[in-house]
């Protein structure tokens, strides 16, 4: 399912929409679905927070609403802006930090993690060749463990994402915004991950909706599975049997950072 994949980002961002945006087969759909879960939402928290009491007071009401939208999470996946200063300095990210999933024309993926290129994809994890062309098919599914080992850098190697050590600490809050708890790994240990990755996706003026859904629900499934290695490993059950603020921890190890490239368009 991708119900984590239509959540509304709560990050104050600014959107420039430009004509190639609306090239991009899945435009229409996250901009509507974005736009009636934000009102829904927004009507929700307003209702809850008001109840019976028409005379509660303005100020803490909307102090309400807005610890609640603070400790949301949403899709980290953000519209291409517009216009970037030339003066500013843009962020060099290292080839082997990216991996690149390109959807084209005819529903045909291509793909390549840090500095592995596609024949090497094709080699590594044995995937069947086009019989005409003698290219590598690379198939919805074939991502999910792809991804993995992009992400975990396994096995080792120089290719992909360098690796940092780290431990964190969560802290939980309810509803009304007040602290509730630290939360540590049972464990205290640290564990090694790549900061600075990113899955980029590609779309292509021909690419179909089917193809797209799957393809974000196999790099999601990624992240969702490297939860669950990591929560049965600290606390014994799946990630979806977590506490929230255990689950809060254990996102932080695993961020979803999947990004949309332009999409290309075939003339």
């Amino acid at each position: 399912m991708l119900d984590h994949a239509i959540l509304i980002s709560t990050t104050p961002r600014k959107f420039e929409l430009h004509n190639f945006i609306y090239k991009s087969p899945v435009f229409i759909i996250r901009i509507l679905i974005m736009k009636n879960l934000f009102y829904v939402t927004l009507a929700m928290m307003l209702m809850t927070s008001c109840g019976d009491d028409n005379k509660s007071d303005t100020k803490e009401r909307d102090s309400i609403i807005q610890n609640r939208l603070r400790n949301m999470q949403g899709l980290h996946v953000t519209l291409p802006r517009k216009n970037i200063d030339e003066n500013q300095d843009v962020p060099q990210i290292k080839e082997n930090n990216v991996m690149k999933v390109i959807l084209g024309k005819q529903d045909k993926i291509k793909v390549t993690a840090g500095e592995f290129n596609c024949k090497e994809i094709g080699m590594k994890y044995g995937l069947p060749k086009d019989s005409l062309t003698g290219e590598y098919i690379v198939e919805p599914e074939h991502l999910r463990q792809i991804a993995k080992d992009f992400i975990s850098n396994k096995p080792k190697s120089e290719k992909y994402p360098a690796m940092t050590n780290v431990s964190y600490t969560f802290n939980e809050y309810d509803d009304d915004g007040k602290f509730v708890k630290e939360h540590r790994l049972p464990s205290g240990k640290q564990y090694s991950i790549a900061e600075n990755h990113v899955i980029s996706l590609t779309t292509d003026r021909g690419t179909s909706y089917s193809l797209y859904f799957k393809v974000l629900n196999e790099l999601y499934a990624a992240y969702n599975e490297l939860r669950d290695e990591m929560s049965i490993n600290e606390y014994g059950k799946k990630f979806s049997e977590l506490e929230p603020g255990e689950q809060g921890l254990i996102n932080m190890f695993y961020k979803y950072r999947i990004f949309e490239a332009e999409p290309t368009i075939d003339e």
